[in-house]
């Protein structure tokens, strides 16, 4: 899952929305389960965290 990941955001940065805590960050969402939090600096592309959907989103780091 995760390379696939990796090949669609390398080729397209903005495919996945910004988060709804960050404009700065995006959310894919992966599986049911799983959660990639990344961000786009020109032409670098940063995993800010990866989380499991399941918890309780209050515990997430801000």
């Amino acid at each position: 899952m995760l390379e696939n990941f990796e090949k669609v955001v390398s080729v397209f940065p903005e495919i996945y929305p910004k988060s709804v805590l960050s404009k700065n960050i995006h959310r894919a969402v992966l599986s049911k389960q799983l959660s990639v939090f990344y961000t786009v600096t020109g032409d670098e592309i940063s995993v800010v965290g990866i989380l499991d959907n399941r918890m309780d989103q209050d515990k997430w780091p801000s």
